[in-house]
């Protein structure tokens, strides 16, 4: 109990150092308890809809099947369901609906909203509720869809659902969610027919009763559709189920990786304190060795000063991280992520954090300690006689060619004597400056791959959906016209000798709205044989300017094609085919999408071509920034707990500084040194320490983005790493604010110095 009362007096007397490292402590909890909760709350939340849905595992798609085909498949070995339907694509005025029609709800299946729970038998539709949401549609609403044929048909809303497999409703036009714009909707396979002409089903969706060779099982049910096979998805290849998981293991890396920057400070603050604390009370140590008490009892005492602070910081942080975080993120994550219910869980294994700093700080404490418990009482009760300051290697290089002023000399002496301290301020600064440029940067780094996909790669000002032709109709159809580049869009299987690949392709034909070499003003043409990829997605089939890869269309041959080009795209899983180079290989260019210029090609667009859809580059570009928000929110996390960070440790600094060098403070005051003279020292030294932290942060930040951008496990997106010359400067000024600040209250208590309590001690 006498030894806990001692433990509470002396953080009460120095309680700014241990506020310091209960701060630190509590920052980095924070980050891991804020990233893993926000992480483990996406992961349940979509697990639990995944489940309760029943989703599947591929999506297969075919044409003309039937439901022959699908007990086909239900009977081979390691398929554990299957389930046909008819995907199409319908319009409602400026909008676009991918319908699923069903003859069965086994896989997959659509969670009810509000409304009649859906049924293949029953009459009307059931429509997305973010849709129905963004347009004003209710229940009992009659809502006007048609095929492109230009007459519509009037279908009554019996309800609203959220689909498993649209947790992220990305679209082709605007790689964002436009609820208002494109949605979903479900209708029984009798109410589709009255409604609809159309002939089998085009999608089959499977699930396996394990997910260990897919590829193998996926070979067998091609083999049973023959013909009528196409293409495949995996839950790795579809755009909402791998977004999905690419973004919880964000915030998990996120989670595991931040706090090491703040777990390694406490450390180097503990280290300081307690060296500092230990050494200040020698005495008292060999008084309580001298009454008989086991060096293992004061061992332990001061161990529990390590543990004391962090159980108190990893507490706090725990529940700032549980509650906070989340509360920045999740409102983002509730725009991007379309699910019915959200986990509020506790993630169990957070509590690991509070396990870590608390290691962390009785491991700084056993090294503070040292060898300076391990004398004799009489040797320790004689206390420590103070260090004499030597020559640093730089004065004895530089003492012939150089005069040092009285400041200089006692910085380097100062920093020389004591490389714990200095190491804390300069890893305590950079530590400042780095959170604060690195969030910057990934502002920066968003916005750059806006820039380049919609003012450098995209060049036009619409782009038009076209009613789905057949060749015939194409052919017949005169598309040189002035502003105005027809392309088609659709699927093929990409495959290399290391990886095969389920990709978009851009079949471009004549104009000029597409640039392949975003990094030039001039537009590249796609060149007229073989296949442009991207960087990124050549990396991951392995292959490379001149290589040979096998592109697979609609379930037909193989047929080998060059890679004539690898480009730097923002959407990286997307591969450019010229028109010419498409024909050479026997395959018909039958546009679906019109790039439009301005507005006379867009009213020439609406008066020749069968049009369904028309969206503005302006409103994709707009919607692609509001997936921002969460980049601003996490760059506005980094530089609170940066300027939090560096105002902590410069102040536990200052006072380390102040309390170790009271003496010598004494007794230049004694030869006369006034207080403005004491406190440039303070500043001095402060200053240095910052000013290198600092120039160590600025190329650690560059780094830090670009290996973000070589650890970025999504496919189908490429970073351009940016840093902005006004990224930098916040960085460095508010880095450098801090410590005036801090300095600045630090300055103040030179003034309180006891000049006769600081001048005794050992000589």
């Amino acid at each position: 109990m006498i030894l806990f009362k001692k433990m509470l007096r002396d953080i009460k007397h120095a309680k700014a150092q241990f506020l310091t490292i209960i701060i630190i402590a509590a920052c980095g909890v924070f980050t891991f308890v804020g990233s893993i909760t926000v992480g483990s709350r996406l992961e349940e939340s979509v697990h639990q809809f995944y489940k309760s849905a029943d989703i599947n595992d591929v999506w297969v798609n075919v044409e003309g099947a039937t439901p022959k085909d699908v007990d086909a498949i239900r009977k081979l070995p390691g398929i554990e369901a299957a389930q046909g339907r008819t995907v199409m694509k319908v319009f409602s005025d400026n909008r676009v609906l991918d319908l699923f029609v069903l003859n069965e709800n086994v896989l997959s299946k659509p969670y009810l909203a509000t409304g009649e729970p859906f049924e293949s038998e029953k009459e009307g539709l059931w429509l997305d509720q973010e849709f129905a949401k963004a347009n004003g549609f209710r229940i009992g609403d009659t809502i006007r869809i048609h095929t492109g044929n230009g007459q519509s048909v009037p279908v009554i809303i019996q309800g609203l659902v959220l689909s498993p497999e649209k947790l992220i409703d990305v679209s082709s036009e605007t790689l964002s969610t436009r609820h208002d714009l494109y949605g979903y909707a479900y209708m029984g396979e009798t109410a589709a027919h009255h409604t609809f002409s159309f002939s089998g089903m085009n999608q089959l969706l499977i699930k396996m009763k394990s997910e260990k060779n897919i590829q193998t099982q996926l070979t067998s049910v091609e083999q049973v559709l023959g013909q009528k096979y196409m293409n495949s998805l995996t839950h790795e290849e579809h755009t909402s189920t791998s977004g999905a998981a690419n973004q919880i293991g964000q915030f998990k890396t996120i989670g595991y990786v931040t706090p090491m920057l703040f777990f390694l400070l406490a450390i180097l603050v503990v280290i300081s304190t307690m060296s500092r604390l230990i050494t200040n009370q020698r005495v008292q140590i060999g008084t309580l060795m001298s009454l008989g008490i086991h060096i293992r009892k004061i061992k332990w005492h001061y161990l529990s000063y390590g543990l004391f602070l962090g159980i108190t910081g990893g507490v706090i942080g725990l529940i700032a991280g549980y509650y906070v975080i989340p509360a920045i993120f999740m409102g983002t994550l509730h725009q991007s992520f379309i699910l019915p219910k959200w986990s509020d869980s506790f993630p169990i294994e957070t509590l690991w954090s509070i396990a870590a700093v608390c290691g962390c700080c009785i491991l700084a404490v056993l090294f503070a300690c040292g060898g300076k418990l391990n004398a004799l009482p009489a040797v320790v009760l004689k206390g420590e006689a103070p260090s004499r300051p030597k020559k640093s290697l730089f004065e004895s290089i530089f003492h012939s060619k150089a005069k040092f002023s009285f400041q200089r000399l006692w910085l380097l002496r100062n920093l020389r004597s004591r490389k714990v301290r200095g190491a804390m301020g300069i890893f305590g600064s950079f530590g400042c400056a780095f959170l604060i440029l690195f969030g910057f940067a990934n502002i920066d780094t968003s916005n750059k791959s806006i820039e380049v996909e919609f003012d450098r790669q995209y060049l036009y000002q619409y782009k038009a959906d076209l009613l789905a032709l057949n060749a015939e109709q194409a052919q017949s159809m005169n598309w040189n016209q002035a502003g105005i580049q027809p392309i088609q869009e659709r699927r093929v299987v990409v495959k290399s000798t290391t990886a095969q690949r389920n990709l978009p392709v851009t079949i471009i034909g004549s104009g000029d709205y597409i640039n392949l070499d975003v990094a030039s003003p001039d537009v590249m043409p796609v060149p007229e044989t073989g296949v442009v990829l991207s960087q990124k997605m050549a990396d991951v089939l392995g292959v490379k300017a001149g290589s040979t890869v096998s592109l697979r269309i609609d379930g037909g041959q193989w047929k080998e094609m060059i890679v004539a080009q690898t480009i730097q795209a923002p959407v990286a899983d997307r591969i450019f085919v010229s028109e010419a180079a498409w024909q050479q290989h026997g395959e018909i260019f039958v546009p679906n999408v019109l790039l439009l210029g301005d507005q006379a090609a867009l009213q020439f667009a609406k008066e020749h071509y069968p049009v369904t859809q028309i969206v503005a580059k302006a409103d994709m570009k707009e919607a692609n920034r509001t997936l921002n928000e969460g980049v601003l929110a996490s760059a506005a996390g980094l530089t609170i707990a940066a300027i939090f960070l560096g105002i902590a440790v410069i102040y536990s600094l200052g006072l380390i500084n102040l309390t170790e060098m009271s003496r010598q403070f004494a007794t230049l005051k004694v030869l006369g040194f006034n207080h403005h003279e004491i406190r440039n020292l303070l500043f001095q030294e402060s200053f240095f320490l910052t000013t290198i932290g600092i120039i160590l942060a600025l190329p650690a930040g560059w780094g830090a983005i670009h290996l973000l951008d070589q650890a970025n496990m999504n496919e189908g997106l490429m970073l351009f790493p940016e840093i902005k010359l006004t990224s930098y400067l916040t960085a460095i000024g508010l880095t450098l604010l801090c410590s005036f600040i801090v300095n600045m209250l630090m300055s103040r208590k030179v003034k309180d110095i006891d000049m006769v309590t600081s001048l005794k001690g050992a000589d």
